[in-house]
């Protein structure tokens, strides 16, 4: 399976209301294997526990693995 890949659009992102986590909340999907956490400045990470692959989001610089 492939890794995560950052795409482009030029679509504008939509508004939510969803709650935001607090630093170290995470949330956990057994059914597909996900787990993503919240870290400090503004870090979010998420990793496929199944492919081992995932990305990592934060204003310093974002990658996928």
């Amino acid at each position: 399976m492939e890794p995560f890949a950052f795409g482009g659009s030029d679509q504008p992102c939509l508004p939510t209301n969803d709650a935001l986590l607090s630093v170290g909340q995470k949330l956990i999907d057994d059914a597909h294997g996900i787990t993503c956490v919240v870290g400090v400045a503004n870090l979010t990470a998420c990793i496929n526990t199944t492919t081992n692959h995932g990305f990592v989001l934060q204003p310093s610089g974002s990658w996928t693995f």
